[in-house]
C-alpha cells in the first residue's frame, strides 16, 4: 500500500502516542518485528525523545531506524545509473560546490589575464577579488584568497538554496511563472536590470550549464566508472523519470515526525516517495484551521500570538494542503497545566474571542530582568536547584535551558561555569558547538591559526602552556617559560629575517637581535654555559652579525630550556612550512592538505595528562574531540570533487570552519542532567520546566539583515522563510510544549554604561496578551535580579541557594555591620555578627578573624569565655616546633609605607603586580614606561656616583649601564625610538647632576647591601634577623623574619641617604623621603653607625637654589640600633598579621605637617581620598600593585589613623600651629 497521510497535533506527546498506536501491530508480527522501520526526524534531539517515548508507550522500540531528512531522501530517491554495480549519484554539498567555485574563479582571475574571458559578464566579481597593496599596486594574495573563500562560501550556499526553492518541481505540474533556475537553464545570455543576477547567472551557467564544470566532472568520472555529481533536486527529478529497478528496494512504510517546516523540494520529494511507500507525516500545528486541512491565512478571528508568531507554520500548512495527503488530527487539550501557562496554551489553541480558561494564580510564566549574562545564568541555576529541592519527583532531565539569543557562545560558557559551581549541578549540552566547551578543540584552533600569525608572544605562548599540547615534559614549570619570554624580551616574529622590512633592520647604531623567538632561544641556550646578569656579568656573546646577552640558567632548570627551545622551534617551523613563502605559497590538492593537517594536529595534540578534578571526564572528552576534529579534516579532502590545487590559506579556512561547526553529541540526551541546548534544537520537546535565556532586544528574534546577493528577496514565493519568522515560531512551539512552567530572561542593562535594555519583541507581545486577556500585569510577573548575587534582597525568603553567595553574603554582612558600628546603628536587613556566628554556613568568624578585625567578643561566646578553664600546657612537640621562616625585602617595607593595601596583597596573599601582562605583551615599546624609566635612570646615576663620573661622561655611562640589557628585555625601545628616549633621559640626568652642588653632594655615593652580594654596594651587612611572637589561626607561633635588600645611595660616612625622583615639583614627594628613611632605618638596624646629623634627601629635576634646597632634606631620627630594630619589628608584625583592607596612602601621610592628630579623622581622610581618586592630576601609591580595583576600598574604620601615622612615619612631624 502506498500513499501520503498527514497527522496533526498541538503537542508532541500526542504525536508520539499516535505514532505508538500505529507501531503496536509490529509487536504482534514476527516478520514485521525483524524488519526495520524507517522514521525520519529533524534532529538527534527529536530522535532521542521519540525513542524514549515509544519505549514508554510500548515497552520496547520495535526495530526502529532513525534518519535525518536530507540523507534519507538522497538515499532512497536517487536513481540507479547502470545496474547494481554502479553506485548511486553523489549529491553535491555546499562545501563541495564551494570547492568547485574556488577552482573556477582561481582559473579565471588568479592565473593570468588570458583566462578572464572564461567568465563573461562577471566584471563585478573580478573587481571584488582584485585586491592590491602599496603604491605599486602589488596584488595582496592573502586578502584575495580570504575574499575568494568568503564569496564562494556565500554563493555556494545561495546556489544550493536556489535549487531547493527555485528549481523545477520534482513532483507535479510545471510552475508558472517558471522558477529562477529554470529560466537560467534555458537561456545562455540573460538580460536583466539587476547586475547581480547577470553575473550570478553567468557563474551558475559556467558550473551547471551544458558543457559546464559539473558536466566535465561527470564525463571524466564516467570513464572511470564513477557515479555522477548531482544536486539533490536533480537526483529527485531523475528518480521520478526513471524506472525503478528490481534491486532498488523501497521501504513499505516511512514515518516523518516533528518537522516544523521543510523546504518546498522536500515536500515534493515526500510526494514522490509516497508513490512507492506508505508515508505518514506527523506534524505539529498551533492553529485549529490548519489541523483541519485548511490553507487559509490567519485573520482577526485568530489568536493574536498566532498572528504574530505562526507565519512559518502557515507556510508549512499551505504546502502540505496543496498535496493529496489524507489529514487527521489528534486532540490533546487535557495536557495543559493548571496555571497561567496552561490557560495561555489552551487560549492559543482554542483561538476564541476570550480565554476559555482563566488562571487566578500568576504561576507558570515568569519574566526575569538581569544585569548581565553571568547573573542571568546564576539565577537560572538557582531556580533549577530550588525546583529540584522542592519537588522530589522532578528529575534534572525534565528541565531545559534553551539559548535563544545570538550570543550563544557566551551563554554556553557561562552556563557551564554556573552549573559546575552550583553544587556541580548535572547538565548535558545538546546541539551546541563542541569548540566552546572543549579545551582540546581550543588548542586545535590555535594550531590552525598559527601559520598566519606573526608568532606574537600571546599567540605562541598560549599554545606552549596549553594542557593538551604534546611534547612538553610533565616536570616543566610553565610559569617559568612565561618568565623566560619576559626576561628574553620575546614579543613577535620567529627570527630576525621576518623583521627585515621593519626599523629593526637598521644596523647603523647597534648590532642587537631583538624581540623575536630565535634570539630568545640563543640567549637561553647560552645561559646554560655562560655567566649572565645574575652573576653580575654584562659581557655580550658575538654570534654571526649579532651580539647576545646570555640569560643565565640554573642547573635544575637546564632540561627545561631544551624542551622549551625544541618544542617552540618545531611548532614554528611546521607552521611556517604550512604557510609557505609569502611570495609563492605552496599549493596542493585538498586530499594532500587534509593528510598533512591531520598529521599536524595529531603531532602536537594529546589527551590531557594533568591530574585535576574530573580528570577522567576531561580525558574522555579530549579523545572524542581529537577524533572528531581529525575526522572533520579528513572529510574535506575525501569529499572534494576536484583535483585543483589550493594554498594552505584556503584549506585552513575550510579546516577552521569544520572544527568550529563540530557539535556536542546528542547521544547522552535524557540521562540525568539538565538539558542545555538552543531554542531551535529543542523547540517542541515537552520538558516540565523550560528556561529560555538571551531574550534581549536585537538578540532574538534574529535581526533581519537583507543579503544583497540573495535574488529570492526580489521575488518571494511559497516556502521562503525569514529567519525572524523561524525564531518566532520556535518560541511559540516552546511555549506550547512546556508542561509546568516557563521562565524567560534577558540582560536588561548595558554592560559598560548601565543603560536599560529592552526585552525581545516576543516578550513584550506575550506580556501584552497576558495583561489584556488574563489581567496579569507584567510587573507582577517580572523579577528584577540585583547586580550582585549576594545582595541582601535575595536572602529575604531563603531563595538564594548559591553556595558561593552564602560566603559572600556573610562577608558583606560583616562589612555592613562594621560600617554601622561607629554610628551605633544596626543594619535593618542584614544579620548581626552573633547571628552569623550561630548560622550553620560555610564561613565561620573564627577568633583569629575577629582579633584581626579588632572585633569585640560575640555575645554568644561571653559565657564560654568566662567559664573557660586555664589554658592547656603546650606539649613537648609544640614547644620544640621549628619557627616559621619569612623573608621580607626592603622593597616590601617601602611598599608597605606607600600603600598598606597593595603591600599586604603581595606579602600576605602572594599576588603579583602584573601577572597577566607576561602573556599580553606583544608590541615593542616606543618609549620607556614610568617604572622602567625610573629603574634605568637610577642604575645610571648609581654607577656614575659610585665611580665619580663627571657630567661630561653621563652619556657614556648611560650607554654602558643600560645597553643592550634593557632593550633586550623590551624595557627600553630600540632603533630611532631609543635615540629619542635617550635624549629625554640624558636631559633628566643632567638636571639631577646640576642639583648636586646645591645639595652639597659629593661622590662617591653607593647603595648599602643588607644580606645581598652585589658589586654595586660599597658596604655589605648581614641580613637582619627578627624573631616575632605572632598568632596564626588562634595558635601562638614564633616567626623568624629575615630582611634583605639594597638601600638607596649613601655616602661613605653615612651622613646622607639620597633618593632620585623623576618629577619636577618644587617640593619633594613623600614616598621618596620615605625611601631614604627606610634605607637609613634598615642600615641602622643592620649595625651601620651613622653621624648624629644624617640627612634624608631627595633630588628631582627641578632646578634647586640655596633657598629651595632645604625642602629636599630632612634630618633622620636619633635612633640606636635597638630603636631601629624595634621599629622594624612593629612594622613587620603589622604587615604580616593585621588586616589592611583600607586606603592609607603615603601621599596622605605627607600631609601630616599640615594637620594635628585631632584633625586626622576617618571623615577627613575619606574626603581627601575622594578628591585624590577623582583628580586626573593626583596620583596616589595605592593605584599601583596587584589589586586593580583599589578604588572600592575606603579609609580605616577603627579610629587609629593618627596612631598609624605616628608609628609608621616618625620623619613627618605634626603641625605646631
Amino acid at each position: 500500500m502506498t500513499g501520503l497521510s498527514l497527522h496533526y497535533a498541538y503537542r508532541l506527546p500526542a504525536l508520539a502516542r499516535a505514532l505508538s498506536e500505529q507501531l503496536k501491530p509490529r509487536l504482534q508480527s514476527t516478520e514485521s518485528l525483524f524488519s526495520p522501520l524507517d522514521i525520519i526526524v529533524p534532529s538527534l534531539t527529536m530522535q532521542a525523545y521519540l525513542e524514549q517515548e515509544i519505549a514508554r508507550q510500548l515497552g520496547v522500540t520495535p526495530n526502529l531506524r532513525f534518519h535525518l531528512l536530507r540523507g534519507y531522501l538522497a538515499d532512497k530517491l536517487s536513481p540507479a545509473t547502470g545496474g547494481p554495480a554502479t553506485p548511486k549519484p553523489r549529491i553535491l554539498s555546499a562545501e563541495q560546490l564551494q570547492q568547485i567555485l574556488i577552482k573556477v574563479l582561481q582559473d579565471a582571475y588568479f592565473n593570468g589575464e588570458s583566462n578572464a574571458a572564461s567568465l563573461p559578464k562577471c566584471d563585478a566579481l573580478r573587481a571584488y577579488l582584485h585586491v592590491t597593496t602599496g603604491s605599486d599596486a602589488k596584488p595582496n594574495e592573502a586578502a584575495r584568497e580570504l575574499r575568494l573563500y568568503q564569496i564562494t562560501g556565500e554563493l555556494a550556499r545561495l546556489f544550493v538554496e536556489y535549487s531547493f526553492s527555485r528549481s523545477a518541481p520534482v513532483f507535479g505540474p510545471p510552475m508558472e511563472p517558471a522558477p529562477l533556475l529554470v529560466t537560467w537553464s534555458k537561456r545562455a545570455d540573460l538580460e536583466s536590470d539587476n547586475p547581480i543576477e547577470v553575473w550570478q547567472h553567468a557563474l551558475w551557467t559556467h558550473v551547471f550549464g551544458k558543457g559546464g564544470v559539473i558536466s566535465q566532472l561527470n564525463a571524466r568520472g564516467a570513464a572511470n566508472h564513477e557515479a555522477p555529481y548531482m544536486t539533490l533536486p536533480e537526483a529527485f527529478e531523475a528518480f521520478g523519470a526513471a524506472q525503478i529497478s528490481a534491486d532498488k528496494a523501497m521501504p513499505k512504510t516511512v514515518y516523518m515526525v516533528g518537522f516544523p517546516y521543510i523546504a518546498r523540494v522536500f515536500v515534493e520529494a515526500t510526494q514522490l516517495l509516497a508513490q512507492h511507500s506508505d508515508v505518514h507525516v506527523f506534524a505539529l500545528t498551533p492553529a485549529q484551521k490548519w489541523a483541519k486541512g485548511s490553507d487559509a491565512e490567519l485573520g482577526d478571528d485568530d489568536h493574536p500570538l498566532l498572528r504574530q508568531w505562526a507565519s512559518a507554520g502557515g507556510i508549512h500548512a499551505k504546502m502540505w494542503a496543496a498535496t493529496s495527503a489524507e489529514i487527521t488530527r489528534s486532540e490533546a487539550a487535557s495536557e495543559a497545566p493548571d496555571n497561567l501557562l496552561g490557560a495561555l496554551q489552551s487560549d492559543i489553541i482554542a483561538s476564541a474571542d476570550a480565554p476559555a480558561k482563566q488562571a487566578d494564580a500568576a504561576q507558570g510564566i515568569r519574566f526575569v530582568e538581569c544585569p548581565s549574562i553571568a547573573r542571568e545564568v546564576e539565577s537560572v541555576a538557582n531556580e533549577i536547584w530550588t525546583l529540584l529541592r522542592d519537588d522530589e519527583d522532578l528529575r534534572p532531565d525534565e528541565i531545559a535551558v534553551l539559548i535563544a539569543g545570538s550570543d550563544q557562545e557566551s551563554y554556553q560558557v557561562q552556563l557551564g561555569e554556573a552549573f559546575r559551581s552550583f553544587h556541580r549541578l548535572p547538565f548535558n549540552e545538546v546541539g551546541l558547538p563542541a569548540t566552546t566547551g572543549g579545551r582540546l578543540l581550543d588548542a586545535a584552533k590555535l594550531l590552525l591559526e598559527l601559520p598566519f600569525s606573526r608568532f606574537r608572544r600571546s599567540e605562541l605562548l598560549k599554545l606552549l602552556v596549553h594542557p593538551n599540547l604534546r611534547g612538553r615534559s610533565d616536570e616543566v614549570d610553565i610559569d617559568q617559560w612565561a618568565q623566560w619570554c619576559d626576561q628574553l624580551g620575546i614579543l613577535y616574529a620567529a627570527s630576525r629575517e621576518e623583521q627585515a622590512d621593519s626599523y629593526l633592520s637598521d644596523e647603523s647604531e647597534h648590532r642587537w637581535d631583538l624581540y623575536n623567538w630565535d634570539q630568545g632561544f640563543r640567549r637561553v641556550v647560552l645561559g646554560n654555559f655562560l655567566r649572565g646578569e645574575r652573576s653580575g656579568s654584562d659581557k655580550l656573546f658575538e654570534m654571526g652579525r649579532s651580539q647576545y646577552q646570555p640569560l643565565e640558567i640554573s642547573d635544575a632548570a637546564s632540561p627545561a630550556t631544551s624542551n622549551f627551545v625544541a618544542l617552540a622551534s618545531s611548532i614554528m617551523a611546521d607552521a611556517r612550512w604550512l604557510r609557505g613563502p609569502d611570495d609563492a605559497p605552496t599549493k596542493r590538492n585538498a586530499k594532500e592538505w587534509a593528510t598533512i593537517v591531520e598529521d599536524y594536529l595529531r603531532t602536537y595534540l594529546q589527551v590531557s595528562t594533568q591530574d585535576e578534578e574530573d580528570a577522567a571526564d576531561r580525558r574522555k572528552e579530549d579523545r572524542r574531540n581529537l577524533s572528531a576534529a581529525c575526522r572533520a579534516i579528513r572529510s574535506i579532502g575525501a569529499n572534494c570533487p576536484i583535483d585543483g590545487e589550493i594554498s594552505y590559506r584556503i584549506f585552513n579556512e575550510f579546516a577552521r570552519d569544520a572544527v568550529e561547526n563540530l557539535r556536542q553529541s546528542g547521544s547522552h540526551y535524557l540521562c540525568g542532567g539538565v538539558i542545555v541546548s538552543t531554542l531551535l534544537e529543542a523547540r517542541a520537546i515537552p520538558f516540565k520546566h523550560v528556561f529560555v535565556v538571551g531574550l534581549g532586544e536585537g538578540q532574538f528574534p534574529n535581526p533581519e539583515i537583507l543579503d544583497p546577493l540573495d535574488l529570492r528577496l526580489a521575488d518571494p514565493q511559497l516556502g521562503d522563510l525569514k529567519p525572524s519568522d523561524r525564531d518566532r515560531y520556535a518560541f511559540l512551539e516552546t511555549l506550547l510544549a512546556a508542561r509546568q512552567g516557563v521562565t524567560l530572561s534577558w540582560v536588561a542593562r548595558e554592560a559598560t554604561t548601565g543603560e536599560p535594555l529592552n526585552a525581545s519583541s516576543v516578550v513584550n507581545e506575550l506580556r501584552w496578551v497576558l495583561q489584556g486577556r488574563f489581567g496579569h500585569s507584567s510587573e507582577a510577573l517580572t523579577t528584577i535580579q540585583p547586580l550582585r548575587r549576594y545582595d541582601a534582597s535575595l536572602f529575604a525568603d531563603d531563595s538564594n541557594l548559591h553556595p558561593i553567595a552564602f560566603k559572600e553574603r556573610e562577608i558583606m554582612a560583616l562589612r555592613e555591620t562594621l560600617t554601622t558600628t561607629e554610628n551605633a546603628q544596626k543594619p535593618p536587613t542584614l544579620p548581626t555578627l552573633d547571628e552569623l556566628r550561630r548560622d550553620d554556613s560555610p564561613l565561620k568568624l573564627t577568633p583569629t578573624m575577629r582579633k584581626k578585625l579588632k572585633l569585640a567578643a560575640l555575645p554568644s561566646e561571653i559565657a564560654k569565655k568566662n567559664s573557660a578553664s586555664a589554658p592547656a600546657q603546650p606539649t613537648e612537640k609544640e614547644t620544640t616546633k621549628e619557627p616559621r621562616r619569612v623573608r621580607i625585602s626592603l622593597s616590601n617595607l617601602r611598599k608597605f609605607l606607600e600603600s598598606p593595601l597593595q603591600a599586604a596583597a603581595s606579602v600576605q596573599l602572594g599576588l603579583r603586580e602584573d601577572e597577566d601582562d607576561i602573556f599580553a605583551a606583544e608590541r615593542e615599546p616606543l618609549e620607556a614606561n614610568r617604572l622602567y624609566r625610573a629603574i634605568a635612570l637610577k642604575r645610571v646615576v648609581t654607577k656614575a656616583l659610585a665611580t665619580g663620573t663627571d657630567a661630561d661622561k653621563l652619556e657614556e655611562t648611560y650607554t654602558q649601564t643600560l645597553l643592550p640589557k634593557m632593550p633586550l628585555r623590551a624595557q627600553l625601545p630600540s632603533g630611532h625610538f631609543l635615540s629619542s628616549n635617550r635624549d629625554a633621559h640624558l636631559e633628566l640626568l643632567n638636571a639631577w647632576w646640576r642639583n648636586f652642588d646645591v645639595l652639597e653632594l659629593k661622590a662617591p655615593l653607593s647603595p648599602i647591601g643588607i644580606g645581598v652580594d652585589s658589586d654595586e654596594c660599597a658596604e655589605k651587612y648581614d641580613a637582619i634577623h627578627l624573631d616575632l611572637d605572632l598568632e596564626r589561626d588562634g595558635v601562638p607561633e614564633i616567626v623568624h623574619v629575615e630582611i634583605t635588600g639594597r638601600t638607596e645611595l649613601s655616602s661613605e660616612s653615612g651622613d646622607l641617604y639620597l633618593t632620585f625622583d623623576t618629577g619636577t615639583g618644587t617640593y619633594p614627594r613623600g614616598k621618596y623621603i620615605a625611601r631614604s628613611f627606610m634605607s637609613w632605618a634598615v642600615a641602622t638596624a643592620a649595625g651601620r653607625v651613622h653621624p648624629s646629623a644624617t640627612r634624608l634627601m631627595v633630588n628631582n629635576s627641578h632646578k634647586l637654589s640655596e633657598k629651595t634646597a632645604p625642602r629636599f632634606s630632612k634630618k633622620a631620627p636619633n635612633w640606636s640600633k635597638e630603636d631601629a630594630r624595634e621599629y622594624l619589628k612593629e612594622l613587620v608584625t603589622s604587615l604580616l598579621c593585621e588586616c589592611h583592607d583600607y586606603l592609607l596612602p603615603i601621599e596622605f601621610a605627607a600631609e601630616k605637617p599640615n594637620m594635628k592628630p585631632a584633625d586626622c579623622t576617618r571623615e577627613h581622610l575619606q574626603d581627601w581620598l575622594e578628591k585624590a581618586l577623582s583628580s586626573e592630576r593626583t596620583s596616589i601609591a595605592s593605584k599601583y600593585g596587584p589589586i586593580k580595583d583599589y578604588a572600592r576600598f575606603e579609609a580605616p574604620r577603627d579610629g587609629q589613623i593618627a596612631a598609624r601615622l605616628d608609628a609608621r612615619f616618625p620623619f613627618f612631624a605634626w603641625s605646631e600651629k
